[in-house]
């Protein structure tokens, strides 16, 4: 097969993920997803009590670091492994590109064969990815997944696969969680917690980049320098005129709409990075995450 790459881009909600995974769906080479494609989410355990209590962003973030010998492909399914959910991932996958008018290229047809082949082992997942970059004439294919960091160690185990992981202040994060998904500050600050344990195991790991949402703002065209020595690819510099996975242009979900009484996910015209918004605040996450390596440029 041709030389590609594959590349997930996650982090917490808030943390500049839509923005990032928009800016690289509009460079050549490329083409980028948001929230299809849910590989991560159709590896389950034929049962797990203990991560009922939990909604799916803690449940992940809660979730073992999983790696590809903990999976199963091939029934009989074993109670101590996890298993691929096949039917999970094709129904799914459609379900959400059809939500999010996901489609690109392609008709809803043409998804229906890509995705119909019997997966009994991860090649035969990314032979659905490399199918996607044959047909597109691109050499890049980005997913956007917040909140699968869980399955970093499967995924970069393959070839040619590696992980963005975008970080925000986590203090302006859970205002703008707060006010955009109506999540609690205490709960922001505890999936803050989960998010930099896990990220503490994998820093310095080749095929994985930290970025950072003040960055990506204030130095779009930095950023995507980083982003172009991490893929080893010509240098990305398309800031301006951004397309989200559905063709249309990008809109920007800014949480401050809602102050306004707008729908934030309806968005408002995109007319340039701007300064980031930084909040008010009386209350402080240093005492929890200040030892955080990803952290420390926000409580020094």
């Amino acid at each position: 097969m041709e030389k590609k790459q594959f590349i997930v881009i996650d982090g917490l909600a808030r943390s500049g993920t839509t923005l990032l995974h928009s800016l690289l769906n509009s460079q050549e080479l490329f083409t980028s997803y948001r929230g299809v494609f849910v590989e991560p989410l159709s590896i389950k355990k034929i049962f797990d009590l203990k991560h009922y209590r939990y909604s799916w962003v803690e449940k992940n973030l809660n979730s073992e670091d999983i790696y590809p010998s903990m999976i199963s492909f091939k029934k009989p399914y074993s109670l101590n492994k996890y298993f691929f959910d096949q039917s999970h991932f094709k129904n799914e996958t459609i379900k959400i590109m059809e939500i999010r008018n996901q489609y690109q290229s392609f008709r809803l047809d043409q998804w229906e064969e890509i995705l119909n082949i019997d997966i009994l082992e991860f090649t035969d997942i990314d032979k659905i990815y490399y199918e996607i970059l044959n047909r597109t004439n691109n050499k890049i294919l980005c997913l956007r997944w917040n909140n699968c960091i869980h399955y970093l160690n499967s995924w970069i185990n393959r070839e040619n696969h590696k992980w963005i992981c975008v970080v925000r202040n986590p203090e302006d994060r859970a205002i703008s969680y707060l006010k955009s998904h109506n999540v609690s500050i205490n709960k922001s600050l505890n999936l803050s917690t989960l998010f930099a344990k896990k990220i503490e195991k994998i820093l310095k790991n080749r095929n994985v980049l930290i970025l950072y949402y003040e960055d990506l703002i204030l130095n779009p065209k930095k950023t995507l320098s980083h982003i172009s020595n991490f893929l080893n690819v010509n240098n990305l510099d398309n800031t301006e005129k951004i397309f989200n996975s559905d063709g249309l242009e990008y809109r920007n979900e800014t949480s401050d709409l809602v102050d306004k009484g707008m729908d934030r996910k309806k968005g408002v015209k995109f007319e340039g990075l701007i300064q980031p918004k930084t909040y008010s605040k009386n209350f402080s996450f240093s005492k929890e995450l200040q030892g955080f390596e990803i952290y420390k440029r926000y409580y020094l």
